[in-house]
Formats: C-alpha cells, sequence, structure tokens
C-alpha cells in the first residue's frame, strides 16, 4: 500500500521556492501598498480636518437658539464630516500599524519554516 502524499516529495524544493516567493512578494508588494494607503487615509483625515476647521463658526450658545434650519444642517454636516475624517485616520493606523506589524509577522514565521 502507497502512503498518500508520497508522490508529492519530489515536488519538495519546488514548493519551497514557491513559498519564498510568496512571502516576498507579501513583504514587498502587500506591506508597501499597506503603507502608502495609510499614509493616504492619514493625509485625507488631515484635510478634512482642514476643512471642517476652515468653514467652522465660532461658537457661540446664543446663536444656537436662534439659528436658522440651515445653518443648523450645515453645521451637523460639517460635524458629520468630522466624524468621517475621525473614521479614516482610524483606518490610517490600522493599516500601517496593526496590519504592516501582523504581515512582518507572518513574513518572520514564514521564514523560520523555511
Amino acid at each position: 500500500m502507497k502512503e498518500w502524499g508520497s508522490e508529492l516529495w519530489d515536488r519538495f524544493e519546488h514548493v519551497v521556492s514557491h513559498n519564498r516567493k510568496e512571502t516576498q512578494e507579501l513583504e514587498g508588494v502587500y506591506g508597501k501598498f499597506l503603507k502608502e494607503r495609510g499614509d493616504i487615509e492619514k493625509e485625507y483625515a488631515k484635510s478634512l480636518r482642514k476643512l471642517v476647521n476652515n468653514y467652522s463658526p465660532k461658537e457661540n450658545k446664543k446663536e444656537h437658539e436662534e439659528e436658522t434650519s440651515l445653518t443648523k444642517a450645515f453645521r451637523l454636516v460639517l460635524q458629520e464630516t468630522k466624524y468621517q475624517a475621525n473614521q479614516h485616520e482610524s483606518l490610517a493606523d490600522l493599516l500601517v500599524k496593526s496590519l504592516t506589524t501582523k504581515i512582518q509577522k507572518k513574513v518572520k514565521e514564514f521564514s523560520e519554516v523555511t
């Protein structure tokens, strides 16, 4: 009786070579992509915050009571835009810090195995 998978042993070097190539690609291409994407998200969040700050009126509690519905709606749009900036900044942190760290761990793990 023949053992399962014994015919694959002659392909061992090919499989190892393929895994090394994929590991290098994971570290090089995908790692760089996530870092650049994180930088773009961070810059976008910064630009959104700047936009909100430029168009935010000075807070005056007396004016809030007397403001028109149009002014109130615009203030809510600014507030929502600020929330979006926070989300983009969180995404940037996740991409740059967390995911790149996980990729580096996986690459190290794969390198130790092969």
